[in-house]
């Protein structure tokens, strides 16, 4: 076990300053599973299984953020508008380390979302880049006052959290015309990104996650183990340079899900002849009929 020593704790103030206080020589208490190297716990699944520990390393942080910075083509120019809740794990362990890996800024809002509010945001603080989910997106999508934000700004902007209609990413790309429009996946216990879903690719296939970015890897596994043929459902697994340390005191947990086959993420999804991969919908949330898989 590794005793926590926490040198400097940062509040960060309304007007943008920091309250700095120190704690020279005072060791925190011993936590099981926990090392020198350790970013944090994350505490995440709770919309889908229990809620569970994942246990994060700095260097899986910093190797997910600078890989993400990279694909997507990021400069200290960026401006990421961060709409969620810095309690979840994608936020703070993927869109903010991102944005620091080359230099750019993190606008958070006071999360309480509002199209209003976020919109005002986008345009006072001229954001470049945001990360959504599909409860949010319509909300912007729809609001009848959409069209008199100056968006200009905005780059990118990431759609993930679920399983999303084409349709989404269409409706997005028609209402703001000029910008690049991805699909994130990916899982907190491999620090969060995993692929991208080009623009092109997003807005004419259905369910297209793209090809894995550099240190990431998928395959995709029949039930009886074998490696699934191209064109062929089957079930994902992740292999990540950024994968979690484990489960929070829960080896038995952890043992479940990571093995030789990498990450069981428990996604039913396929490859196509291109390489790109494609999920279409949570195992968990298939049902068996006439000797097939139906969502």
């Amino acid at each position: 076990m590794a005793a926590m020593n926490i040198r400097l704790v940062l509040v960060l103030q309304e007007n943008g300053s920091f309250i700095i206080n120190e704690y020279e020589n005072k060791k925190f208490r011993d936590l099981p599973g926990i090392s020198e190297d350790t970013f944090g716990i994350c505490f995440t699944s709770g919309s889908t299984s229990q809620p569970k520990g994942i246990v994060l390393s700095n260097s899986a942080i910093t190797g997910n953020a600078l890989a993400v910075a990279q694909h997507l083509g990021f400069s200290s120019e960026e401006r990421t508008i961060i709409p969620r809740s810095l309690a979840q794990a994608s936020p703070i362990s993927g869109d903010v380390p991102m944005d620091i890996s080359r230099g750019g800024r993190s606008i958070l809002l006071n999360n309480v979302f509002h199209p209003a509010i976020f919109l005002k945001a986008v345009q006072e603080y001229r954001a470049t880049n945001f990360y959504i989910v599909r409860t949010m997106l319509p909300q912007i999508l729809e609001y009848s006052q959409l069209k008199n934000y100056d968006l200009s700004s905005v780059r990118r902007i990431l759609i993930g959290g679920m399983v999303n209609p084409l349709t989404i990413y269409q409706r997005t790309a028609a209402a703001f015309p000029g910008l690049r429009v991805f699909n994130a996946y990916g899982t907190s216990e491999a620090s969060d990104r995993v692929t991208f879903g080009e623009h092109k690719d997003v807005i004419s296939l259905p369910c297209v996650i793209g090809k894995p970015m550099r240190g990431c890897g998928i395959k995709i596994y029949r039930e009886d183990g074998t490696e699934a043929a191209i064109g062929e459902t089957g079930e994902l697994y992740i292999t990540s340079d950024y994968m979690m340390d484990g489960y929070y005191k829960s080896a038995e947990l952890t043992g479940e899900v990571l093995g030789s086959k990498g990450f069981r993420v428990r996604d039913l999804g396929y490859r196509d002849e291109e390489g790109r991969f494609s999920v279409l919908s949570r195992n968990d949330d298939m049902i068996m009929q006439g000797a097939e898989l139906i969502p």
